[in-house]
């Protein structure tokens, strides 16, 4: 072997080398010999390339680290690398070693790894939306896949009696979205939505006596006014509809009927709540005194 002209001691087919320079060998055969072509080695130092340090990341499948390294025209391998990015959702929760590699020719490449720490987020689970009667509560149930170590906060805290527990009973007076937010020991967090749809209750009576006593003369459905799209329909026995009260025509029955008065006895109802919130029909029985 030779470096730079001068003979090495070295007699083996491999040679390991540090230091740059312009290397031959000489292989001989019997009597016979032949050198090599020169083979020049370059030198790259190790901190030649440079990567920057990756923050640890909570797992967002929407979320892109950006990798970056110097020179500019290596590459990035790894879990999930997408170029000049990392691909949160492709990687996983985990640890994610990265490596940044510089081709400085001659067979020579250099690299620089770093580890990215992709952290579980809490997983909650939860109805879209839940039914409180007005002047009432509901209990609200959020499940957590890992609930150990966890805090929770409820926003609003208006009228949640345990705003920083999972489970809580709400009471709002009008129709109000809340949202959970769960935070795990290791500083992620996630959040949950719940409406809470306030619903009235109907007070349908179960008679009424239209002799103009001035009690209980009309059919009044108490409440009714707090659904304003209702439609109250009223059958006789034969099937056939006698009254139909709507926004457009708001006047509970009163007990007639083509302007004469309803035979006594018991009358079908239909009531249509026709609202968002509540939309169950009322069916039941009426029955007319005099």
């Amino acid at each position: 072997w030779r470096f730079n002209g001068q003979i090495l001691p070295q007699r083996s087919n491999q040679l390991s080398v540090q230091l740059a320079g312009t290397y031959q060998v000489r292989v001989f055969n019997g009597s016979c010999s032949a050198l090599s072509d020169p083979k020049r080695i370059t030198q790259v130092l190790a901190d030649t390339i440079r990567f920057d340090s990756l923050l640890a990341v909570c797992y967002d499948p929407a979320l892109r680290v950006a990798l970056q390294g110097s020179p500019s025209n290596g590459i990035f391998v790894g879990n999930g690398v997408e170029t000049n990015n990392l691909n949160v959702q492709k990687a996983g929760v985990g640890l994610h070693p990265i490596q940044y590699r510089m081709s400085f020719g001659n067979d020579c490449v250099l690299s620089k790894t770093r580890v990215l720490e992709i952290k579980p987020v809490p997983v909650l689970k939860a109805p879209n939306s839940v039914t409180q009667l007005k002047d009432a509560s509901v209990t609200v149930q959020v499940q957590s896949e890992t609930p150990n170590g966890e805090t929770y906060q409820w926003t609003p805290p208006t009228g949640v009696e345990a705003p920083t527990a999972l489970q809580t009973n709400i009471a709002t007076p009008n129709t109000e979205i809340y949202t959970l937010t769960a935070t795990a020991a290791n500083g992620c967090s996630a959040q949950v939505s719940i409406k809470v749809v306030v619903v009235h209750l109907m007070f349908i009576p179960d008679a009424f006596s239209p002799n103009g006593d001035g009690t209980n003369d009309t059919w009044e459905i108490k409440n009714l006014e707090k659904f304003p799209d209702a439609e109250v329909f009223v059958y006789n026995r034969w099937g056939e509809l006698i009254h139909h009260q709507s926004k457009d025509r708001p006047l509970p029955w009163d007990g007639f009927y083509e302007n004469n008065p309803a035979p006594i006895g018991e009358y079908t109802y239909l009531i249509l709540p026709n609202t968002e919130s509540d939309n169950v029909a009322r069916r039941g029985k009426v029955l007319l005194l005099r």
